[in-house]
């Protein structure tokens, strides 16, 4: 029976994964005992913290609690194990897992100790969950999509609530699938779109919705549409858009998909 180098590792900040490797004959003299039952051998894990440069004798080790998790039952004389610490896996510490005190049936021991050593974890802190809101996007003009500039002639940025409405038109009149990755990501409206009928309003009101219910950022948003008919525009389509940032302010905005008066019917 070997346990290789490379055969355990942190699986977690706590947990340790072991792959456990038993030759044909130490499993032929285990007999009907399973070399994979737990309770023919003992497992420990050591700690040992790095030395420092200049020290003259490294650390005492720390010997940790260890309790067994998981059993994952691999080939013919392998398997994997999960055994979880009482203590975070550290980086700049080594830790040694070994396996001892494998009996047979009887109780002899029939193989000497094994270990493998492993290096812990680097822990990180938690991810913001709302990380869209850390940086302003680059402010563009809503009808043309060139970046604004600024008096001094920098480039402008979004404040969050204009970043959050560029977002919105973007989902409204994006192609369907024509962002990136995302398949069901947009609508594929224009500025200049073709009439909409007032029947087709239910249901794009519902598609408006389902796009803008997927904006992490916006709370309970609502949208109202209106097909409007007078002598300056012909089939005048306006979206409104109502709800909240997820900062509690509120949201309102009036988009119009609309032909030029030049190009009216």
């Amino acid at each position: 029976m070997a346990i290789s180098v490379s055969s355990a590792y942190a699986f977690d900040a706590q947990t340790i994964r072991v792959r456990y490797t038993n030759d044909a004959k130490d499993f032929t003299a285990l007999g009907n005992a399973d070399a994979l039952n737990p309770d023919n051998y003992d497992v420990t894990v050591i700690a040992y913290p790095a030395m420092a440069l200049g020290l003259a004798a490294p650390p005492d080790p720390i010997p940790l609690k260890v309790s067994r998790v998981k059993d994952s039952t691999g080939a013919f004389v392998v398997t994997d194990f999960d055994i979880s610490v009482d203590a975070v896996l550290r980086h700049n510490v080594t830790y040694r897992v070994t396996v001892s005190n494998v009996t047979d049936e009887g109780g002899i021991v029939i193989a000497p100790p094994v270990f493998a050593d492993l290096p812990g974890v680097f822990t990180v802190p938690l991810v913001p969950k709302r990380l869209r809101t850390v940086g302003n996007d680059f402010a563009v003009d809503m009808r043309t999509g060139r970046v604004l500039q600024t008096a001094s002639g920098d480039i402008a940025l979004f404040g969050q609530k204009a970043a959050l409405l560029d977002r919105i038109l973007k989902r409204i009149t994006i192609a369907k699938g024509g962002f990136y990755h995302l398949s069901d990501y947009g609508l594929g409206l224009k500025p200049k779109s073709a009439k909409i009928s007032t029947s087709a309003l239910p249901e794009l009101r519902n598609d408006i919705l389902a796009q803008l219910g997927r904006e992490s950022d916006l709370v309970d948003p609502d949208v109202g549409l209106s097909s409007r008919q007078d002598t300056t525009y012909s089939g005048v389509l306006v979206v409104d858009v109502k709800g909240s940032m997820s900062t509690g302010a509120p949201v309102t905005a009036t988009f119009p998909f609309l032909k030029e008066p030049s190009e009216a019917a």
